[in-house]
């Protein structure tokens, strides 16, 4: 037997499934928020190692000199390590994105994520992709164009990949949820601004009407005293 309870106060109950999906884009909305959190994470520890990778070429632009460094012998970085070493500062589009449900936020971080991230990875997959199919089938560094003290960058490069790519697709699909979720009430917030400015120009288009019908009324009031001087 159904039991008998009160509605919500305002409604007769027949507005269930628009407050049922309401309640469901939040819980998306903050599953997504939290997982996208956790890659943040992630994307740190992975910025660290190109950072790692990246700072002999930077001391070395700056006049700074470290034995140690030097001694290590690390080889010059690709383009791809640079455009990958200014990706995670578009986390701070994301940070605020998630504070503030802004969408615009959002879409710049899904943006930088697939333009500084996601892309310079595949394009390195590209650049030691020969390196690696030479060094699995012949075991063998001597052919090999990407070596370091003895070993195949192209496996090191693989280790970082696997991790990276899956890291990757992660911050972009919850960006991307994110950006699906918030783009009808950023659709909601520009149509008041599109009414008022509709508004405006129809009031203007009034006023143009209303100084027509006078200029022809006062030039017709002109040919008419004409007319009787004459």
């Amino acid at each position: 037997m159904a039991s008998k309870g009160k509605y919500v106060l305002g409604t007769d109950g027949t507005d269930f499934t628009h407050r049922q999906r309401v309640v469901s884009a939040h819980s998306y909305s903050a599953i997504s928020k939290h997982y996208l959190k956790v890659t943040f994470y992630l994307h740190f520890l992975l910025y660290i190692l190109i950072i790692l990778k990246l700072s002999e070429d930077i001391l070395d632009r700056m006049d700074i000199f470290i034995l140690e460094l030097q001694e290590l012998e690390i080889p010059k970085p690709n383009i791809w390590e640079w455009l990958y070493g200014i990706s995670y500062l578009f986390t701070i589009f994301g940070i605020r994105a998630i504070r503030k449900n802004s969408f615009t936020m959002i879409k710049l971080y899904l943006t930088g994520i697939l333009l500084f991230a996601f892309i310079p990875i595949i394009w390195a997959q590209y650049i030691y992709f020969w390196d690696f199919y030479q060094f699995i089938n012949e075991r063998n560094i001597t052919n090999l164009k990407f070596v370091w003290n003895n070993l195949p960058i192209s496996i090191i490069f693989e280790a970082f990949a696997i991790i990276a790519i899956q890291v990757h697709i992660f911050q972009l699909y919850y960006s991307y949820k994110l950006y699906q979720l918030w783009k009808p009430y950023q659709q909601r917030r520009q149509q008041p601004h599109q009414s008022l400015s509709s508004s405006s120009l129809s009031s203007s288009q009034q006023q143009q009407q209303q100084q027509q019908v006078q200029n022809s009324t006062s030039t017709t009031a002109i040919n008419n005293n004409c007319k009787k001087l004459n």
